[in-house]
């Protein structure tokens, strides 16, 4: 009875997170969610910059074929993340 309760309890609490996203982004007129900023980075880096594709693809934290690949490119995504950063947000902060 109390996993029912819990399960509920979840249920609810995800269902109204979501009616709060959703009011809130039409309130702002928001007309972007996160899966398109996912989208706009990856076009981004493919067009505009010369980052390897598995860089990108871990980047978004894309499976990148694995058999002999033994790096998780953290340097090269740390800064493709800055320049994707700093296109987002030209000049100092």
């Amino acid at each position: 009875m109390n996993r029912d309760r819990s399960t509920e309890s979840i249920r609810e609490f995800l269902a109204g997170a979501l009616a709060l996203r959703s009011k809130l982004l039409k309130e702002n007129h928001v007309g972007v969610v996160p899966h398109g900023f996912r989208s706009s980075l990856r076009d981004w880096a493919v067009e505009k910059t010369g980052y390897h594709r598995d860089v990108i693809e871990a980047a978004l934290a894309h499976q990148v074929e694995a058999a002999y690949f033994r790096t998780d490119l953290l340097d090269k995504r740390r800064e493709l993340m800055q320049d994707w950063a700093d296109y987002l947000v030209p000049g100092p902060c």
